[in-house]
């Protein structure tokens, strides 16, 4: 076995010949994507809408959910993506349409939910997951008991809580969550619109936006945003329509994870929206920017016609290490369901379609959660459903999602060839790279930043079967996230990584 090794000096940071990202106005058509699925673990036990959420540690976790015909969960269940294992662990309440909250601490406010059968008023009942200790304390009772319930703290610490549902039982209450005290107090004023899940979102001015929500269970979604002001306690009309420029749009409220996982590196959050269009349902990405307190429209994603008979998304996952958000899309006119992705390069605005679809096994449907784990790069998706309806019997089994996206129409997906190893990473001055070879060929190295340039390469390496070791001064380049790629033949070989001061 040989191995090789030479050095190599920063080369032309603004050579434009790309390999990965290239111009979404001239070839975006070529842009294409999808997913490697494959086996998780088993949880340990059965349920459907599980509220999920990666933890600082990397850990995923998820709160209850909704286990056999109906009954809600009362257990949590941790993701160790380490070990590939979940452990489970008692919460004091059960939690299914609850408000999952995350405080600026980095607990998480756990707020009433659905009642067995998944009707009647809900539950007042409140409870604070500490991540550091794994532990669930018990917190003070709502004024009034609560089911599909939404919620934001606010800039000055305390928790706005808002929406209900069974028969529009208090629905346009509203109250508020003293952290310092551990009371709840009522708003001055009730939602200008009784709500049941709306979505709650924080502003810059210490108030918050609800918008979304439905009246009754099945009900249309409510096309209206409202504001709650602090200084006041109450609720005002902010605007009749979530973009008034361009009505219609509807707020996906079926979130099961923490509304703070799709906010962005640049404070906005990301949201799924659809509406009724000429050709069938319509979907955007929305996003919200909590300074002005207006919602514009990100990205308009056509339907997944070519891969999906009835294509419709269910969710977006925000990926906040490479700056992506990836649409679930579900065939639900298939039984069982096709599961088909698009990835969003934020950054530059690309979308890259499926090419692959994933056909469940007989009896398993996708009304699940679904959570990016940066270290594994892979989604974990968690409550898959037995049933058709979506609200029945879940099972213990999870999946992971490897998103792909590929080269060009004749490139080979983004996989590792080569085996490829990259050290250290993040990398300050210097960034070795190894890489094995089973035969004599010529490869070519470049690292492509996050706007698509291609600020290092390395063309035409003479390799020899065996390891080959490279080192890269890296000292000139701007911190922050790029990409490696070496290619020979059809063989490619991707990694990501962080340039630091």
């Amino acid at each position: 076995m040989k191995s090789t090794q030479k050095t190599t000096p920063f080369v032309n940071k603004f050579s434009i010949t790309l390999l990965l990202l290239i111009s979404f106005t001239s070839m975006v058509s070529a842009q294409t994507g999808g997913a490697n699925y494959q086996a998780g673990p088993n949880m340990m036990r059965a349920k459907i809408f599980p509220p999920a959420t990666l933890l600082d540690n990397g850990k995923v976790i998820t709160f209850g959910g909704r286990e056999v015909n109906f009954v809600s969960c009362s257990y949590s269940d941790l993701y160790d993506p380490t070990t590939n294992t979940f452990t489970e662990s008692a919460m004091n309440y059960p939690h299914d349409g609850s408000a999952i909250i995350k405080l600026s601490d980095g607990k998480y406010f756990l707020v009433g939910g659905s009642e067995d059968l998944g009707i009647a008023p809900g539950y007042a009942t409140t409870e604070m997951y500490n991540p550091l200790t794994n532990t669930f304390d018990i917190k003070a009772n709502l004024i009034q008991k609560r089911c599909n319930v939404s919620g934001a703290q606010l800039n000055n610490g305390k928790v706005l809580i808002v929406g209900a549902w069974y028969n529009n039982n208090g629905a346009a209450n509203g109250e508020v969550y003293d952290t310092s005290s551990n009371t709840f107090s009522a708003t001055a004023s009730t939602l200008l619109q009784p709500r049941a899940q709306p979505i709650v979102l924080p502003t810059n001015d210490g108030g918050a936006i609800i918008a979304g929500g439905y009246p009754t269970f099945g009900g249309p979604v409510y096309t209206s945003v409202e504001y709650y002001q602090t200084a006041t306690n109450d609720f005002v009309a902010q605007s009749a329509e979530l973009i008034p420029a361009d009505p219609g749009w509807l707020l996906n409220s079926v979130y099961t994870k923490p509304l703070s996982d799709l906010q962005m590196s640049n404070g906005k959050y990301l949201l799924l929206a659809s509406r009724s269009g000429a050709s069938g349902a319509e979907y955007a990405m929305i996003q919200f920017d909590p300074a002005n307190k207006q919602f514009t429209k990100f990205l308009t994603v056509d339907p997944l016609k070519d891969s999906l008979t009835d294509g419709g998304f269910f969710d977006v996952i925000l990926n906040k290490t490479d700056n992506f958000a990836y649409l679930i899309g579900i065939d639900s006119a298939t039984d069982p369901n096709k599961l088909s992705m698009i990835t969003v390069n934020l950054t530059t605005g690309e979308a890259f379609h499926p090419t692959n679809t994933f056909t469940m096994p007989a009896n398993e449907y996708f009304y699940a959660a679904y959570t990016y784990i940066p270290s594994k790069n892979q989604i974990l998706v968690q409550g898959i459903n037995e049933t058709n309806a979506g609200y029945f019997t879940g099972t213990n089994k999870t999946y992971l999602l490897t998103p792909l996206i590929t080269l060009g129409t004749n490139a080979s997906t983004v996989q590792n060839d080569f085996q490829l190893s990259i050290y250290p990473n993040p990398a300050q001055e210097e960034l070795n790279v190894a890489f094995r070879s089973e035969k004599y060929a010529s490869a070519n190295i470049a690292i492509i930043d996050m706007f698509g340039r291609k600020v290092l390469h390395d063309n035409n390496i003479s390799i020899d079967a065996g390891i080959t070791k490279l080192k890269y001064r890296t000292h000139l380049l701007s911190p922050g996230l790029y990409q490696l790629i070496i290619s020979s033949g059809s063989q490619v070989s991707t990694n990501r990584i962080s340039i630091t001061q």
